[in-house]
């Protein structure tokens, strides 16, 4: 199973093609198709935004991702990914 979501949510906006560039080298030749988003928020622990990108990515309706990847980046300079994969049955 292949990630098809990137979620990545920082203190301060993101530039889309960056984040799409970060998504390209970090997964390789299919990172071409994942969907990415950024979200800035105000909170600048890295746990904190990771858990609000697993919020984001869990309710956007009609969302059909399997794989995804939620990412916080900490004011600090510190990370926490979380990866979420979901049956067809949701």
């Amino acid at each position: 199973m292949e990630v098809d979501r990137l979620v990545v949510a920082s203190p301060s906006s993101l530039d889309d093609e960056a984040l799409r560039s970060f998504a390209r080298r970090a997964l390789g030749p299919h990172g071409e198709t994942v969907s990415v988003t950024a979200l800035a928020r105000a909170d600048g622990r890295a746990v904190r935004l990771a858990m609000g990108a697993v919020r984001w990515a869990c309710g956007q309706p009609g969302a059909d991702w399997r794989l995804a990847v939620c990412l916080g980046l900490g004011r600090d300079g510190s990370s926490v990914a979380l990866c979420l994969a979901r049956g067809s049955g949701r």
